[in-house]
């Protein structure tokens, strides 16, 4: 039992930006092709048969908000993406989530911005002869005078302490073994917080062994319901990882993200892509990237609604923010889409028909 407890305390991760990620183990310290990066148009290679489709849903459509201890996110598909990777293999993905990072955990050319949204995409059925099944679209967003009409809706405030929303504790303790003797215990308890308008709130603690005991206490009490939920696992391994996540989520409807957000998107984005990993524990290096080079505004009000939730957080303030500490290229190849690519090869179109007109006249001399 000893040795589970080292073991379970040596492989734990938690999200924690404190040193912007450099305390976490795992492949998030050996990995090679970790994420973030800075993406530049020096280190870029341009290949006009690029392809980067992002399609966003254009219909009203409920939302989740969920506050982490350590973002806001929602799971939600939300859009479709078809996008080639650097070997030029197309691919299709569905979203399945999105979180937001400030300070912009990815730089483009040495410039960070003040918030980065990340739309996280899984491969479709029918093209899941791939090892990198992940695609992550990068959104950024630039502090400015003029409102961003999407985050009046998806308002970072619906999910504040003060609000009336639910709040859920997760404590997950996860273990891998490759061994055939194993012994597994889970402890679940939930705890729900919800703020209603009548003088009585249920207060209920479930204790659950599997397949031993479950006891249930009710009690009666004032304008409060709490809900904690904790799972432990113990088993024989020397693989485990442990996650506590805290909670708080609002339901936003009628939300349209094509109307609201992907028409302000230039049709054909100039982007960066690049193969990397997940930006938090456990930093599977098994993503597409897809970074926009374009800004979209943000004010001051709306980008302190995301920032003071993670006052707790000493670092957060000191524009250390819940943003990843950049990672080594390691000469990983980046590539270049979009606008650029076409002007290049509008400007190498020109210089081939001004040739032309050349040798034409010079022939005509002769």
């Amino acid at each position: 039992m000893i040795i589970l407890l080292i073991l379970n305390s040596v492989f734990s991760q938690t999200v924690d930006y404190t040193n912007q990620g450099s305390s976490w183990t795992g492949t998030c310290s050996t990995g090679q092709n970790q994420s973030p990066i800075d993406v530049s148009v020096s280190s870029g290679t341009c290949d006009n048969s690029m392809v980067m489709d992002l399609q966003f849903v254009n219909q009203d459509m409920n939302v989740v908000m969920q506050r982490l201890s350590y973002t806001i996110m929602s799971n939600a598909v939300i859009s479709n993406l078809y996008a080639t990777d650097i070997n030029g293999n197309l691919y299709g993905y569905t979203a399945t989530s999105f979180s937001f990072h400030s300070p912009s955990e990815h730089q483009i050319d040495g410039n960070s911005y003040d918030l980065e949204m990340q739309i996280k995409h899984t491969v479709m059925s029918q093209f899941n002869n791939t090892s990198y099944p992940t695609a992550i679209v990068s959104i950024m967003f630039s502090k400015q005078d003029v409102a961003q009409p999407f985050f009046d809706k998806y308002s970072f405030s619906l999910v504040s302490a003060t609000s009336n929303s639910t709040t859920t504790t997760t404590t997950t303790n996860t273990t891998n073994t490759t061994t055939t003797n194993t012994t597994t215990t889970t402890n679940t308890t939930a705890n729900t917080t919800t703020n209603t308008t009548t003088n009585t709130t249920t207060n209920t603690t479930t204790n659950t062994t599997t397949n031993t005991t479950a006891n249930t206490t009710a009690n009666t009490t004032t304008a409060n319901t709490t809900a904690n939920t904790t799972t432990n696992t113990t088993a024989s391994t020397t693989n485990a990882s442990n996650t506590t996540v805290s909670t708080t989520q609002s339901t936003i409807s009628t939300i349209n993200f094509q109307t609201l957000l992907g028409s302000q998107l230039n049709s054909n984005p100039q982007y960066y892509t690049y193969q990397g990993s997940l930006t938090i524990p456990t930093c599977d290096e098994n993503v597409n990237w897809y970074i926009i080079n374009q800004a979209l505004p943000i004010n001051s009000t709306q980008l302190t609604a995301f920032q003071s939730y993670f006052s707790a957080n000493s670092s957060f303030q000191s524009s250390i923010g819940n943003s990843r500490v950049l990672q080594s290229t390691n000469g990983r190849t980046i590539q270049e889409g979009g606008v650029a690519c076409e002007e290049q090869f509008v400007y190498f179109f020109s210089f081939f028909i001004l040739y032309i007109f050349i040798n034409y006249f010079i022939f005509k001399l002769l």
